[in-house]
């Protein structure tokens, strides 16, 4: 296996309900889950498994990568705010994720700059009700 790190975020087909994160009593069991087979059994990612990015990846399945001085990937997970996700589902992770991509963005005193992935483009699946 290469030893180069692959970053990767949530689509609409990789969770159990097609374009729903997964519901708050299957989400311990599914980001678990997916952390091991994305950082843990990925060699190359291993150093980028940090606490930090651990706790928001069970949140919500969002982190943060410093992969050098100055540079870091925002995994957000989109299908948080997706028309598809379905409401009921629907608990705190999306408000907290919104609150700590600000806190990246906003909090850099060092010149970071950002790449954030998503598999959701913003703006995307959102209806817009007009006159014209």
């Amino acid at each position: 296996m290469p030893n180069i790190p692959i970053f990767m975020t949530f689509g609409n087909n990789d969770c159990h309900y097609h374009d729903s994160a997964p519901p708050t009593d299957e989400k311990a069991d599914f980001y678990s889950f997916i952390w091991n087979l994305w950082f843990v059994n990925h060699p190359a990612n291993l150093p980028f498994a940090t606490e930090s990015a651990q706790q928001t990846f069970m949140d919500g399945g969002y982190f943060r990568a410093d992969v050098s001085n100055g540079v870091a990937v925002l995994s957000v997970n989109t299908l948080e705010y997706n028309l598809g996700q379905n409401s009921v589902w629907i608990g705190p992770e999306a408000e907290n994720q919104f609150q700590w991509l600000e806190s990246n963005l906003n909090n850099t005193e060092d010149a970071t700059k950002f790449l954030i992935i998503t598999h959701i483009y913003a703006g995307g699946r959102i209806s817009h009700n007009t006159k014209n």
